[in-house]
Protein backbone atom coordinates (compact mmCIF):
# COMPACT_ATOMS: atom_id res chain seq x y z
CA UNK A 1 0.00 0.00 0.00
CA UNK A 2 1.26 3.38 -1.03
CA UNK A 3 0.05 6.91 0.13
CA UNK A 4 0.66 9.34 -2.65
CA UNK A 5 -0.44 12.89 -1.27
CA UNK A 6 -3.73 11.84 0.77
CA UNK A 7 -4.50 9.34 -1.92
CA UNK A 8 -4.16 5.56 -1.07
CA UNK A 9 -2.68 2.65 -3.82
CA UNK A 10 -2.75 -0.48 -3.37
CA UNK A 11 -0.24 -2.35 -5.32
CA UNK A 12 -1.11 -5.93 -6.53
CA UNK A 13 1.57 -8.14 -8.13
CA UNK A 14 0.92 -11.26 -9.46
CA UNK A 15 2.01 -13.89 -12.01
CA UNK A 16 0.26 -12.48 -14.64
CA UNK A 17 1.51 -8.74 -14.14
CA UNK A 18 0.64 -6.10 -11.69
CA UNK A 19 -2.53 -3.99 -11.05
CA UNK A 20 -2.87 -0.88 -8.90
CA UNK A 21 -6.20 -0.26 -6.64
CA UNK A 22 -7.13 2.91 -6.09
CA UNK A 23 -9.25 3.84 -2.43
CA UNK A 24 -10.64 6.55 -4.35
CA UNK A 25 -11.97 4.24 -7.10
CA UNK A 26 -13.96 2.18 -4.10
CA UNK A 27 -17.50 3.55 -2.14
CA UNK A 28 -15.38 4.04 0.76
CA UNK A 29 -11.94 3.69 3.21
CA UNK A 30 -13.88 0.56 5.00
CA UNK A 31 -13.56 -0.83 1.19
CA UNK A 32 -11.01 -0.33 0.40
CA UNK A 33 -9.98 -1.41 3.51
CA UNK A 34 -12.07 -4.84 3.37
CA UNK A 35 -9.96 -5.14 -0.13
CA UNK A 36 -7.06 -4.99 1.63
CA UNK A 37 -7.92 -7.53 4.12
CA UNK A 38 -9.53 -9.84 1.68
CA UNK A 39 -6.44 -9.85 -0.66
CA UNK A 40 -3.66 -10.22 2.38
CA UNK A 41 -5.90 -12.89 4.17
CA UNK A 42 -6.01 -15.02 0.28
CA UNK A 43 -2.39 -14.44 0.05
CA UNK A 44 -1.51 -15.56 3.94
CA UNK A 45 -3.47 -19.27 2.84
CA UNK A 46 -1.64 -19.58 -0.34
CA UNK A 47 1.87 -19.10 1.43
CA UNK A 48 0.41 -21.70 3.84
CA UNK A 49 -0.86 -24.08 1.59
CA UNK A 50 2.55 -23.94 -0.36
CA UNK A 51 4.32 -24.75 2.68
CA UNK A 52 2.86 -27.90 3.37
Amino acid sequence: MARVNSNLFLHITHPGGTHTVMAAMLRSGASFDEVCELLAAKVRAAKASAVQ
